[in-house]
């Protein structure tokens, strides 16, 4: 999973109206990794939030040991817990089944639309 995947993914929740997003993340020292789980109302914040804190492979900038390794959205927190412990790496399959040229099209224009809509708040 790359920023660029988890940004796509991030915009698919809001189009779709999608009132959770979860982040699986892998901490160095942890048996495993911990599940991060916002609503709807922050995931803007928290989309800017982890395009200023990790690099383009999702590894935290001033904390290496520190990596979102997936992610998932839907309307209850059960499905999120059972998307990111369940089948793994979930992201492949619901948000990028092909990459296309206009898959990568509409990504771009989508980040474009994320980005406006940060700096109006």
């Amino acid at each position: 999973m790359n920023k660029e995947q988890l940004n796509s993914v991030i915009h698919e929740a809001l189009k779709n109206d999608t009132r959770f997003i979860g982040v699986l993340v892998k901490m160095e020292g942890f048996e495993k990794p911990e599940i991060i789980i916002n609503e709807r109302e922050n995931f803007i914040s928290k989309l800017e939030y982890y395009n200023n804190t990790y690099d383009e492979n999702l590894i935290h900038n001033y904390s290496p040991v520190i990596s979102i390794i997936d992610v998932a959205y839907g309307n209850s927190i059960d499905k999120i817990q059972s998307m990111l412990l369940g089948s793994g790496l979930i992201w492949r399959w619901t948000a990028f089944p092909t990459q296309t040229e206009q898959t990568s099209k509409s990504i771009a224009e989508s980040l474009k639309s994320i980005n406006k809509r940060l700096e109006k708040h």
